[in-house]
């Protein structure tokens, strides 16, 4: 789900009114898959405003309808051969409004409106909440190799993502995951061992976050990088 006002929900996605589309053209063989592909999606994070204004020294609230939109475009490639020894895949996506693939990114508030309200004079204005939204764009890409062994096989993943912030300036709230992360990678070595039913596959991963301030368009500065290990374990029976 993205994530909005009153956090995560599909109810922006409802509210836009507008499908999110997604086109892939793939190619597929016994050893090789080759994929493009692209995605647009539209959310109305609000469905109304709240314009506040004064008439005879008494603050007025009122709502008005909002046709504002968080909008986003994303576009990714892949492939993956397979041979008798090895299988090599890849994946890449430069996309905005990432937060419900689960990856770094969003949107956020750039603009604060008063020209839409109706006949209304500059001198009894005092602000309102009508907003218009920004989209968050990410690159990321990550590869993976592995061995075919029926008994051993020995592989290794690497995947690597970059917040790119926004074109416009943010002068209000992000709906975003880690806004104030610069870029985050892992590399994650492992080993299967295969004996009839029975497999036992353990894996380490080295995770490292940029985490950093960021600057009036969501581009983090001043980072510093945070790392840990993690080891896990897997064991299979398959009957």
């Amino acid at each position: 789900m993205s994530t909005g006002p009153k956090g995560p929900s599909p109810q922006y996605l409802i509210n836009s009114g507008i499908p999110e589309i997604n086109f892939r053209f793939e190619y597929k063989s016994d050893a090789l898959l080759v994929g493009v592909g692209g995605n647009y999606k539209s959310l109305k994070p609000r469905l109304s405003s709240t314009l506040n204004y004064y008439v005879e020294g008494e603050e007025v609230n009122e709502d008005y309808k909002t046709k504002e939109l968080a909008s986003g475009t994303s576009f990714f490639g892949y492939f993956k051969h397979k041979s008798k020894p090895l299988t090599v895949k890849a994946y890449g996506v430069y996309g905005q409004m990432m937060f419900s693939m689960t990856m770094l990114g969003g949107y956020a508030e750039t603009e604060f409106i008063q020209d839409q309200y109706p006949n209304l004079p500059d001198s009894i204005f005092s602000g309102g909440t009508n907003i218009k939204y920004s989209p968050i764009s990410t690159a990321a890409a990550w590869l993976d190799i592995h061995t075919n062994g029926k008994t051993w096989q020995f592989g290794l993943f690497g995947g690597y993502s970059k917040n790119l912030g926004s074109k416009n300036e943010i002068i209000g709230n992000y709906y975003s995951r880690g806004n104030n992360i610069g870029y985050a990678y892992r590399i994650s070595p492992r080993m299967i061992y295969n004996n009839g039913k029975f497999r036992l596959a353990p894996e380490l991963e080295y995770t490292v976050a940029a985490y950093g301030t960021p600057d009036e368009k969501g581009i983090v500065k001043d980072y510093k990088e945070m790392a840990n290990f993690r080891f896990l374990i897997g064991v299979y029976y398959f009957f």
